[in-house]
């Protein structure tokens, strides 16, 4: 429980920033979380924290408006708008005890708490297998042993919720122990709605069950992470490495069976997160030996050093049993601006609404300047019927910007294509689809309606001309010719 707390708070660190917010020392708080013991004293707890504890811990006041901290005219508070967790996906099953070679049932609940659409939904799965020590669960969490993508694509409403369903495959080969089944929510794969992807410690929604299977296999110790021979926490701030220097990373492959065991490791490289394929930078595979009852060291390296975050995902895969490891560093020196959400108030659009989008640097500086941010709404048709652009400075608090607009006609299907530009070089590129046969057929506006307006408008104007015309001809008659 204290650890999923502290969690919750290192959103801003994880995900926001890499170390421009300071962690400020507060006895009396830290005295107050020690206390909590129960999933009841941990609720209280949360329920009771105000702004300014977590102004004390990070020194930051989330209830202040952003360009207050980032002195940016111009700007809004992001979260007038956009809310962590703000999208669940709440897992559930009845069968609470699984064993190898049996399928875990699940479904899932998908609600949209915001009182604005969420298109082009991703749901995510992370399955934990339950560390035996407790302090290495402290710091790093659990054992990765499997992680896909179990919804693409969905459109809610505002409050909306559906449900469906999925399942778990029991490896036949799985070790037995108490495990849990996260979830993470995005859209577009880029814009992180509930859990953040790349961390094992702040997820979203979860649901745990126990497994009866092997007492022995194969995997990662992801207690033995080294990065530049440095130890790697999971349950930690991001880690800093210089912007130049190789990462050599290095782990240890775990067999406890009582025979040698030959098992593939597939090694990716991404740039920030790896829920877009587009993020990969590179990909190797190779084959290990594990003694058997014994531990094989395995090595990486990645010299890849012009972008400001990256994560190493190696896979392992010992008979029909995986093993993941997500592991993120931060290069120093290379500030990047980042779209951390997009959106419209209103949907569909008539008349008049807010648009949305959160900004913020993701380097290591307080601020990064000549960014450019565009918005194009183009209908169904694609015809672009609203822009939005902004140009200036982003902050490395998250910053929110707002344009209110008005349409002269309703629009149940269109999209925003977002662009980011630092210095002239488009940093990242994304479309946004409201589709009004996915969010609710009962709102699309026919297209067809506002033909029939302009046609008549055209019928109304053409009588109004032969009326006009027919007027002047009776009251200056054309005169006979002289013969």
């Amino acid at each position: 429980m204290k650890n999923r707390f502290l969690s919750f708070l290192l959103i801003f660190i994880l995900a926001f920033t890499f170390g421009n917010v300071a962690l400020a020392q507060s006895n009396d708080l830290l005295d107050r979380l020690s206390n909590v013991e129960t999933q009841e004293e941990f609720d209280i707890f949360l329920e009771n924290l105000s702004p300014e504890d977590v102004e004390e811990l990070f020194g930051i006041n989330p209830l202040q408006d952003t360009s207050s901290n980032s002195n940016i005219e111009g700007t809004v508070s992001c979260f007038d708008y956009y809310e962590f967790g703000s999208v669940s996906a709440k897992p559930f099953s009845e069968i609470m005890i699984v064993s190898p070679g049996q399928s875990l049932d699940l479904g899932l609940e998908i609600t949209n708490n915001n009182f604005y659409p969420v298109v082009d939904i991703e749901v995510y799965v992370r399955v934990f297998r339950s560390q035996e020590n407790f302090a290495d669960a402290k710091n790093n969490a659990d054992h990765v042993v499997d992680q896909y993508k179990v919804v693409d694509g969905m459109s809610l409403l505002a409050g909306e919720k559906k449900r469906v369903s999925f399942n778990w495959n029991v490896p036949q080969h799985v070790i037995g122990g108490d495990y849990r089944l996260a979830t993470f929510v995005a859209s577009s794969e880029r814009y992180n709605l509930n859990g953040l992807s790349f961390t094992d410690d702040i997820t979203g929604n979860s649901i745990n069950f126990s497994v009866i299977g092997n007492e022995s296999g194969v995997y990662f110790d992801k207690n033995t992470v080294l990065v530049n021979e440095n130890p790697h926490y999971f349950v930690s701030s991001i880690q800093r490495v210089p912007a130049n220097k190789v990462i050599d990373l290095e782990t240890e492959v775990v067999n406890t069976t009582d025979q040698d065991q030959k098992v593939s490791i597939s090694w990716t490289n991404y740039v920030w997160d790896s829920l877009n394929e587009d993020n990969i930078i590179s990909e190797e595979k190779e084959s290990v030996i594990v003694p058997a009852n014994s531990k094989k060291t395995v090595y990486h390296k990645l010299s890849h050093s012009d972008k400001s975050a990256y994560l190493i995902v190696p896979e392992l895969s010992f008979e029909d049993t995986k093993s993941f490891l997500n592991i993120r560093f931060a290069r120093e020196g290379n500030d990047y601006p980042r779209i951390n959400f997009p959106g419209v108030d209103k949907y569909p659009l008539s008349e008049e609404a807010n648009f949305f989008v959160c900004l913020h640097n993701v380097g290591v500086n307080e601020d990064i300047d000549n960014v450019t941010y565009t918005a194009d709404f183009i209908d169904g048709k694609g015809r672009v019927f609203h822009k939005y652009e902004y140009n200036g400075k982003v902050s490395s608090a998250m910053m929110g910007l707002v344009d209110s607009f008005s349409v002269s006609r309703g629009y149940s299907t269109f999209s925003i294509k977002s662009t980011l530009l630092h210095n002239g070089e488009i940093i990242d590129e994304d479309i946004l689809e409201y589709n009004c046969e996915s969010l609710s057929s009962d709102l699309c506006i026919d297209d067809s309606i506002d033909m029939v307006k302009w046609a008549v408008v055209v019928l109304v104007l053409l009588l109004i001309l032969i009326s006009l015309g027919y007027i002047l001809h009776k009251k200056y008659p054309e005169e006979p010719e002289n013969i």
